[in-house]
């Protein structure tokens, strides 16, 4: 269960990452432009929560691996008639365009599958069986801060100022929310050794 301090750590986080997303123009987050990717990133936000939330419980009956799995073929299922066909996602199918992708695109696919995926998704439910769901969710505060970091070194964006301070506000509600559950997990040790005494 969270607790208001922990509470406020994820609320620093998440200031953090809009400050990061929008360089500081809070207001609009939610802009005329950009009202549908930002309706569709709290869908996936939710889904995201209820997938880790429920992963909680399958970790106990399935390997990482398994659900890895699992998910990349219900995901195939999914987005086969999305992918081949036109409709009102993708104006053009796969099948129109498929013999002028370079091979460049097949190599991202590839690193995207190896690397995002399977690693990613492997790290990311042992985390959740390790650390439980809400503790591992917090780390999802740090991908705009890795992608920030990431996109300066490789492509040589500028850091803002409102990126250092969104980067700073959003490790320092990691910080406050892993320091809290641990000051707990001692309590908790102390105490049932003491009870065991």
């Amino acid at each position: 269960m969270i607790n208001k301090l922990q509470g406020y750590g994820i609320l620093i986080s998440f200031l953090g990452v809009c400050l990061i997303i929008t360089n500081g123009k809070i207001n609009g987050l939610f802009s005329n432009s950009s009202v549908i990717g930002d309706g569709l990133m709290i869908i996936n936000a939710g889904m995201l929560a209820i997938f880790t939330i429920r992963a909680k419980y399958l970790l106990k009956k399935y390997d990482p691996f398994v659900l890895i799995a699992y998910m990349n073929i219900s995901a195939l299922i999914t987005l086969i008639p999305i992918v081949f066909t036109n409709n009102f996602i993708s104006k053009t199918s796969l099948l129109n365009v498929i013999g002028g992708i370079e091979s460049k695109a097949y190599l991202a696919a590839l690193y995207l599958a190896i690397f995002c995926t399977v690693i990613g998704y492997y790290g990311w439910y042992k985390g959740i069986k390790e650390l439980g769901a809400s503790r591992t969710s917090v780390f999802n505060y740090l991908n705009p801060l890795v992608a920030t970091i990431t996109s300066n070194l490789l492509l040589h964006e500028g850091m803002t100022t409102y990126t250092f301070l969104g980067s700073l506000l959003a490790i320092s509600g990691l910080l406050i929310n892993n320091k809290f559950k641990s000051d707990n997990s001692k309590k908790e040790i102390l105490s049932s050794t003491n009870q065991k005494v």
